[in-house]
């Protein structure tokens, strides 16, 4: 069945490329044209790209000037041709087009946007990133040709044992690692060629043995270990050299050699050996117009297998029997892809496959241009006709009907489900735009340039005179409720129904700071990344209060004791730093020592801002251009990343000693954990998981302990209250026991957190149509209908402040409150349910830590602030003033 025409959409008018000039040089051209899609093609936006040797050679040797240069890419399907059947729009793929060449000068994959034959893309299942994805188009084309349409071996999962072997010269390589790979599932015994230091990882992928090519007995060796037999080669690197060792290791009855370049003629030294060499974009069955010697004719047979290789390649991915290649990625975007290539070319790539991101920085066409004002239109419909792509199939769409009849029929259909559901009627915002919303974007966007958000949820709640409604917010339908059942239903019973990631991950929003985490994914990867973490926010984690001692000491030796001003709000980012990076990294970065490495945490504040403003933006995203939020982005990535590369290290070494347990070395920390449990070819993945849960303690424990201060300078008798509580500790230790059952301790942990939630909102989207129970009819008690896509806004900050509960002292600070008070669902600063915050309890200890010998060093505590609270939003809130106080010590 056809999934989308090819004329359901327009298409931008215009996208980056990079462009093939001469021999050698290529060009970033913003004014491309974007190429649709023919019937049996699909059209992939780009996300990321990976350089190939291949890349530069035929750019060196036969350019196509004008043509799009690149070949491997991994992206998000936008149009899928009416005769193609595999793929819908929304799903994540990766692939291969054939670039440079002239007879298609507006595909290729260094671009924005590609159309390419369905066969040549892949699936990329749950488990894999697009940065993973993008070393794969090419480099699995190649072997499916070299090695069972060329060499005619059995395929894999055809359940042959040959008990042949095959050398696979160049096992280090991305292409010679896939190769290493097919080969086992086939049953054959893969020898490899690579340096020393690639030895247990290509026999980690299949290799029954490895050699040194550097050896000046490597062919030798080789001949002797298979004991003569060797018949099949594949040389993935195709030099003079390389083939001299292959033809000496091939046995004495001859055998084949295939490489994956024009082979050197004065190689062939065996008449036994039938030498070949494949061309991966024969696979599309028409002529390579190439200059020689890559010139080539049609071969439909080519193409046949490659149609018949394509669902093969399909289950090594949904099998998870490919591991791919160790890889450098990049944010530089195309702009940085030349000078990849270079890095190829002269063989400094260090072994990895070169990943740039580009999705990051050029999606939704930041560098468009328009011609006329039909051209800027073609744009509009495009942007407004996005699609937010999820998990399970969910495709949530943001079409939004441009024309009076469409939005009568969006409402009509909205309120014949509303009553199908046997749901009330929802209030709708008073727009004077009701097709777009616009007014509630400027409304919104003001206030948060002001710094009213906060005010602006209460006023904005009351003038709708209910807990619930609906708006439009740039075409999109928004739930927006302050509905304690709302909130408990989205989080349990229904909580499969809602979901995160299509609005966390596939519309880029966190990208390229992070990917998918605890956090920010759902379904089975949630899982994945739950199992990783969670373990090590059991109680032996938390319960170990004596490491905060030296932290928390230090950044109280740091306050003035004669009166003077002091903000506390730095000094609990600085004490956040030092205190995060040891239990995280297992090293401090010292930062109350030394203010200035305190660019890490400052660079992490822009980050988190700038997705507030990215998130606000909604389909807006491509207006987005920051260059301070990036350059942040890169400085803390390059922070973790030397952690993370030492990590590595280290275990590398523990293995290499025969032992690599965690018992045999004294690091407790959380990245230590996960070394052991996430392969060292997957470091972005391991970064995005640690960035998962940094990003949120970030946001909660420096900024709570601050807003605990700032609430407790202001409120005299709770603060008396407090330190009362605290001095009758006397010296004793404190331990977690102690800190937990320090009653009015909680009190004021809890009445922070009720009247400054750092998590003003918790947001989903509908993945299926559904209902939630409270908020339609004339009173707002009857459920209420969402539609699949709808984004349903759980607002946690008025839910705390809402008189019908909490009093009508509801806004005030009141730590009494808590006695005997179980307010369960009305109170959810971390959430509930299976995805609750996994470091509540160790934000809690470290609070109460903090705040114990804060109370046992200073009798006095004064605010020095006249402004009050003015909240500035990254992901929560924080004082934009700081919090300003003096004290008197003891």
């Amino acid at each position: 069945m056809a999934v989308q025409s090819t004329l359901s959409r327009s298409l931008p008018a215009a996208q980056t490329s990079l462009k093939v000039q001469g021999a050698g040089t290529v060009a970033l051209q913003h004014d491309c044209p974007v190429e649709p899609p023919k019937e049996d093609e699909i059209l992939v936006r780009i996300f990321c790209v990976g350089v190939n040797p291949h890349d530069w050679k035929s750019l060196d040797m036969s350019p196509s000037p004008g043509s799009t240069w690149g070949c491997d890419f991994a992206g998000e399907v936008v149009i899928a041709g009416s005769q193609t059947t595999k793929y819908k729009a929304g799903d994540r793929v990766a692939g291969a087009c054939a670039g440079n060449r002239s007879d298609n000068p507006n595909n290729g994959g260094f671009a924005q946007f590609v159309s390419v034959p369905e066969m040549l893309l892949l699936h990329l299942p749950s488990w894999m990133s697009f940065e993973q994805g993008a070393t794969l188009g090419v480099g699995l084309l190649t072997v499916g040709l070299s090695l069972y349409h060329t060499m005619k071996l059995p395929l894999p999962y055809s359940g042959q044992t040959t008990n042949q072997y095959i050398l696979i010269y160049g096992g280090g390589t991305a292409t010679g690692g896939l190769a290493i790979q097919a080969a086992k599932l086939s049953g054959l015994k893969p020898v490899t060629t690579c340096s020393p230091g690639k030895f247990e990882h290509v026999k980690s992928l299949g290799a029954v043995e490895a050699f040194d090519y550097h050896s000046p007995s490597c062919a030798a060796k080789i001949r002797a270990f298979t004991n003569d037999s060797l018949e099949y080669v594949l040389d993935c690197i195709t030099e003079s050299s390389s083939m001299n060792i292959c033809y000496g290791a091939i046995g004495s009855r001859g055998g084949n050699y295939i490489g994956l370049d024009q082979f050197p003629i004065r190689g062939h030294t065996r008449r036994d050996v039938r030498p070949g060499w494949v061309l991966a974009w024969t696979a599309l069955g028409k002529p390579v117009d190439w200059k020689k010697p890559y010139r080539r004719e049609a071969r439909p047979k080519d193409k046949a297998f490659a149609e018949s290789w394509a669902p093969i390649a399909q289950r090594l991915l949904d099998s998870k029997d490919i591991v791919t290649h160790p890889a450098e990625v990049s944010d530089e975007g195309l702009a940085g892809v030349a000078k990849g290539a270079e890095r190829v070319k002269m063989g400094t790539a260090g072994g990895k496959k070169l990943i740039y991101r580009i999705g990051c920085l050029d999606r939704m066409f930041i560098h468009c241009t328009f011609e006329s004002s039909e051209r800027r239109i073609d744009l509009l419909k495009w942007v407004f006709s996005g699609r937010i792509s999820g998990r399970n199939g969910l495709t949530v769409d943001t079409d939004t009907p441009l024309t009076v009849s469409g939005v009568l029929w969006d409402h009509i259909s909205y309120s014949i489900k509303t009553k199908k559901y046997k749901c009330g009627t929802l209030k709708t915002y008073s727009h004077w735009d009701p097709i777009w919303g616009i007014d509630f974007v400027l409304s919104l966007s003001r206030a948060f340039k002001e710094h009213r958000w906060l005010s602006w949820m209460e006023d904005t709640w009351a003038a709708q005179g209910t807990k619930t409604f609906k708006a439009r917010f740039l075409g999109m339908r928004m739930v927006y409720s302050s509905e304690m059942e709302n909130m408990k239903a989205m989080s349990t019973s229904q909580w499969e129904e809602f979901v995160l990631e299509p609005i966390r991950v596939d519309n880029g929003v966190a990208a390229p700071f992070t990917g998918k985490g605890v956090s920010t994914a759902d379904g089975e990867f949630w899982h994945y990344s739950r199992g990783i973490i969670k373990p090590y926010f059991e109680r032996q984690a938390f319960a170990n209060v004596a490491r905060l001692k030296p932290f928390t000491d230090k950044m109280l030796g740091l306050i003035p004791t004669d009166g003077e001003t002091f903000d506390m709000q730095v000094l609990t980012r600085r004490w956040f730093l030092d205190t995060s990076t040891e239990f995280l990294f297992g090293e401090t970065r010292d930062c109350l020592t030394h203010p200035e490495r305190e660019d890490v945490m400052l660079a992490m504040v822009d980050i988190m801002r700038g997705a507030r403003v990215r998130l606000t933006m909604s389909k807006f995203l491509f207006l987005h251009r920051d260059p301070k939020w990036y350059e942040s982005i890169r400085l803390v990535h390059q922070f973790m990343d030397q952690y993370i590369d030492r990590a590595y290290d280290e275990l590398a070494q523990l293995e290499k000693n025969g032992d690599k347990s965690k018992e045999k070395s004294e690091r407790t920390d959380l990245l230590w954990d996960m070394v052991h449990k996430i392969p060292p070819e997957d470091r972005i993945l391991l970064r995005d998981q640690i960035t998962a849960v940094w990003v949120p303690s970030n946001e909660t424990t420096s900024i709570h302990i601050s807003n605990a201060i700032y609430q407790l300078a202001r409120h005299p008798g709770a603060w008396e209250k407090l330190q009362k509580e605290v001095l009758e500790l006397g010296d004793e230790e404190l331990t977690f026991s102690k800190l937990r059952g320090m009653k009015y301790m909680n009190w004021v942990i809890n009445e922070t957190h009720r009247t400054i939630p750092n998590g003003i909102q918790m947001i989903r989207v509908a993945a299926q149509d559904t209902t939630l129970p409270r908020g339609g009819g004339p009173e707002g008690k009857q459920p209420i209908f969402c539609a699949k896509g709808d984004i349903v806004h759980c607002n946690r900050y008025l839910m705390h402040r809402d008189p019908d509960y909490w009093g009508p002292d509801a806004a005030e600070f009141r730590p009494e409150r808590w006695d005997g008070l179980r307010p369960l669902w009305h109170f959810v600063p971390f959430g509930g349910g299976p995805r609750i915050c996994p470091a509540h309890i160790l934000v809690a200890t470290e609070t109460a830590y903090v705040l114990t010998r804060f109370c046992q060093e200073f009798k006095g505590l004064e605010a020095r602030d006249e402004r009050g609270y003015v909240p500035v939003m990254r992901v929560g809130p924080s004082s934009l003033n700081g919090v300003k106080v003096s004290v008197t010590p003891r």
